[in-house]
């Protein structure tokens, strides 16, 4: 959600008409969920991109921004073994790539099916 909010916050800094997209994908060679939202915003420039993941870092602490919303969600994304991607071009943009592991979770179904094992000889 934070990449989502933070390229809509981008829009704030340009004038005229803004666009970003969100697409979900999955990857099926290495089994991962990709949420992906890129913007045509400002870009972030490599100074800035040093520093995005620190606690308490914020290019928008005049406007209420506290540094937290992007190293909680990487928290909370590696802490489900995936991870968070920035690429960046100033004046151009910037695509965020979230990448999670896909994971079957069992269903009750599957907790309730009955093992057999058929047996022809008789």
């Amino acid at each position: 959600m934070q990449p989502i909010t933070n390229a809509y916050l981008a829009k704030e800094d340009i004038a005229g008409e803004f666009l970003f997209n969100l697409s979900i994908d999955f990857d099926a060679e290495t089994s991962e969920c990709l949420v992906v939202v890129s913007d045509e915003g400002t870009g972030i420039s490599e100074t800035v991109m040093t520093r995005i993941m620190e606690p308490f870092f914020s290019t928008k602490m005049d406007r209420g921004g506290t540094g937290l919303g992007l190293y909680i969600s990487n928290s909370i994304i590696r802490e489900h073994k995936g991870a968070i991607v920035f690429t960046s071009e100033p004046g151009v943009g910037t695509t965020v790539t979230v990448r999670l592991p896909a994971v079957r979770q069992k269903t009750e179904h599957d907790r309730n099916r009955k093992s057999f094992t058929a047996n022809s000889a008789r």
